[in-house]
């Protein structure tokens, strides 16, 4: 009974027992009583209060992660929408650039976005969103701006009503009109599986390491225009002709649009 009356009441038998002989013992013993009693109170107030900064602190990390993810959000929105504007910027840029060169060169142009190439053959062919309904035919010459530079990409080679294929000249079937920027020399440029070759240069002929490579006048192909620089030069070999790699200047994969040369 004596038990269940002490739950009931809830008062811890220590300090009852500390109560009754306070009351009835002498002052020594109260005294010692008190040595003891006082810093269990204390460290009863010290974990009291721990507990309490304790549960201050979690609140006070529940509140800064919660902050933490919302300013997260924040920066991801700000980039995309950085992102955007610079996306923005630079279709400008290049918006300025086909102007200044429609304008530079006087020639007209149609302006095409890339819609798709067969990567199955090193890139060989290429799918733009212009057609016969844009006045797009077979044969017409198909280049890019590098600088303040046109570069040639291909020719058209089919065409539907509002799309056509061209065929780029890195192709193995492509052959183009060319000629050594400063040598001056002419030759006839084969598309080739690891890039381009620069064929019919007589072998005394020397180019100069990494001299342009342009394009001969033809009949849907300007002259002048940048195909790449001299590569790899293989030997002179006495009655024949010398063998020059050509590096294209182009990489069709970081295009987005071309221009059609309809002159």
């Amino acid at each position: 009974m004596a038990n269940l009356y002490f739950k009931k009441v809830r008062i811890p038998v220590i300090f009852l027992l500390a109560i009754i002989l306070l009351i009835t013992n002498p002052i020594s013993i109260r005294k010692t009583l008190r040595s003891v009693l006082i810093p269990i109170e204390t460290l009863g107030a010290k974990l009291r209060g721990s507990s309490g900064s304790l549960y201050s602190a979690l609140k006070e990390n529940e509140r800064l992660a919660k902050e933490n993810a919302g300013l997260e959000t924040e920066i991801g929105r700000l980039a995309d929408k950085l992102a955007s504007k610079e996306d923005v910027f630079r279709e400008n840029v290049r918006l300025r650039e086909i102007l200044d060169y429609k304008e530079k060169l006087g020639r007209k142009i149609i302006v095409a976005n890339i819609l798709g190439y067969d990567p199955t053959s090193i890139l060989s062919t290429i799918v733009i969103d212009r057609g016969t309904d844009d006045g797009v035919r077979k044969g017409l010459c198909v280049v890019t701006i590098k600088g303040e530079k046109e570069l040639l990409l291909g020719r058209i080679i089919d065409l539907f009503s509002g799309s056509s294929i061209v065929l780029l000249i890195t192709d193995k079937s492509s052959l183009i009109p060319a000629m050594l920027a400063e040598t001056c020399e002419k030759g006839i440029l084969v598309g080739e599986q690891e890039g381009l070759s620069l064929s019919f240069i007589e072998s005394h002929i020397d180019p100069k390491s990494k001299e342009d490579v342009v394009t001969l006048e033809d009949r849907d192909i300007p002259g002048g225009i940048l195909i790449g620089k001299v590569g790899k030069i293989g030997p002179k070999k006495m009655g024949l002709f010398r063998e020059i790699k050509v590096v294209p200047g182009f990489d069709i994969s970081k295009l987005r649009e071309v221009l059609v040369i309809v002159r």
